[in-house]
């Protein structure tokens, strides 16, 4: 899977490369007080391999939120579900 092809996907809720959910690497961040996707990255591997994930680690470590609606190129992630 590229980057390009992320919005394809019908629910994000993890980095696919490293089969790690969002739920959990939220929790692990939270434990050991990580703060940015580098440091995520750097103890996890999530977000290394093909970056897919970027947008959305960003926006769970800045909002707490664990499932997303795929985004295209360019767009900010949002939750899942989908506000009414």
């Amino acid at each position: 899977m590229s980057s390009a092809d992320c919005h394809r996907c019908p629910l994000v809720d993890r980095c696919v490369c490293t089969r790690r959910t969002f739920a959990w690497l939220l929790a692990k961040a939270r434990a050991l007080g990580l703060t940015t996707r580098q440091q995520l990255t750097a103890r996890t591997r999530a977000g290394r391999v093909c970056a897919c994930c970027h947008p959305y680690l960003d926006a769970m470590l800045a909002t707490g939120t664990t499932a997303f609606q795929p985004a295209r190129p360019g767009e900010p992630p949002r939750p899942w579900p989908p506000e009414a």
